[in-house]
């Protein structure tokens, strides 16, 4: 998991690999203002983005998730959004699991952590990160987001 912000400007990126910094760039220079919300594409099925408007919900109405395929760079466009994560351990079965869709709900998110997210702050979550999107910062709120879905082997 990685936990940072575009305001600290592209050299914090060195050590990221070329789809999460090709994504990173797609976040930065793209204006949201007046983007509808939906899929919009970067390099095919390979690296999308998904517009979201979204209504935060308390942590219980959350599931905690993870994907196989594709890594998710959950950007902040405006708002505050809580997140969880934590490590995927071995022997800890999902309780769903949609392989079309390249998702996986787990009942459980053992030793799992939280960080808020605000405007621009962005996190990426691999294959072996479970996370939980979308809690809220105390009440429920609006929020814009981003997620840009990076295919594994786009990395």
């Amino acid at each position: 998991m990685i936990y940072s912000s575009l305001k600290l400007g592209e050299e914090s990126w060195a050590a990221y690999p070329e789809g999460i910094r090709k994504a990173l760039r797609f976040l930065r220079d793209t204006d949201f203002t007046d983007k509808e919300p939906g899929c919009y594409s970067i390099q095919g099925d390979d690296i999308y983005a998904l517009v979201q408007s979204i209504e935060t919900k308390p942590i219980d109405g959350k599931r905690p998730e993870t994907h196989k395929k594709y890594l998710d760079v959950q950007y902040i466009i405006c708002g505050e959004e809580k997140m969880g994560y934590t490590n995927l351990i071995e022997g800890l079965a999902p309780a769903e699991e949609n392989e079309e869709k390249d998702i996986a709900f787990f009942s459980e998110a053992p030793g799992e952590q939280f960080v808020i997210c605000r405007d621009k702050d962005f996190c990426v979550f691999f294959p072996s990160d479970i996370h939980r999107p979308g809690c809220c910062v105390g009440q429920p709120s609006p929020v814009r987001k981003v997620v840009v879905k990076v295919r594994m082997s786009a990395l």
